[in-house]
């Protein structure tokens, strides 16, 4: 460690992907070869709000944001037929899930732009317009196919509240609250990733 990472912090947004990677990489290793072994599903927890906070990042800071949605979604494409295949689900994986976060973020992003004066109705009505497409999905699909994202509708609306404000602070709580909102809904040990 140098000077330059003591003064930048050592916890930068590199440090902090590259632990996001090792906690998936434990938890998925604690589920599929250790039999799922509770403790590395614990210390896995805490992937997928680092990779939910830098999707919102990567939302803000692209100058090609066609570009930076289609090749989420493309990964999630191209792993689904995978995942699909092997595990016969229609359980949408990670990357499907952070896929309809971009576009939930593009969209409150450009209401926001359009509607300055109505602007913070913006989200909620986003945020209820997103709820109710996801209950009425589930409902057609719950008759023919297993259907659901990958931390279901709290892991789709996780990235849009770390969006919502550009200010350090406000954005931290903000993303607290929607990771409560995830902790809530799933449960068991998914309150370790607060």
């Amino acid at each position: 460690m140098n000077y330059s990472d003591l003064k930048n912090g050592f916890l930068n947004s590199t440090w902090l992907k590259i632990l996001a990677l090792i906690f998936m990489t434990v938890d998925h290793a604690g589920m599929l070869i250790f039999s799922n072994n509770i403790t590395m599903r614990i210390i896995g927890r805490l992937a997928f709000p680092i990779f939910a906070f830098f999707i919102a990042e990567g939302c803000r800071h692209t100058s090609r944001r066609l570009n930076y949605f289609l090749r989420i979604f493309t990964v999630g494409f191209l792993s689904q037929a995978v995942y699909s295949f092997f595990y016969r689900t229609l359980y949408l994986n990670i990357f499907l899930t952070f896929s309809v976060s971009v576009l939930i973020i593009y969209s409150l992003d450009a209401s926001m732009k359009s509607f300055k004066k109505t602007a913070p109705l913006w989200p909620l009505a986003m945020i209820g317009f997103v709820i109710t497409a996801h209950y009425l999905l589930k409902t057609l699909l719950s008759e023919s196919l297993s259907y659901d994202f990958d931390y279901s509708l709290p892991g789709i609306l996780l990235p849009a509240f770390a969006y919502l404000s550009d200010k350090k602070y406000l954005k931290i709580v903000l993303f607290s609250i929607g990771l409560i909102f995830v902790c809530i809904w799933q449960g068991g040990i998914q309150y370790w990733s607060l």
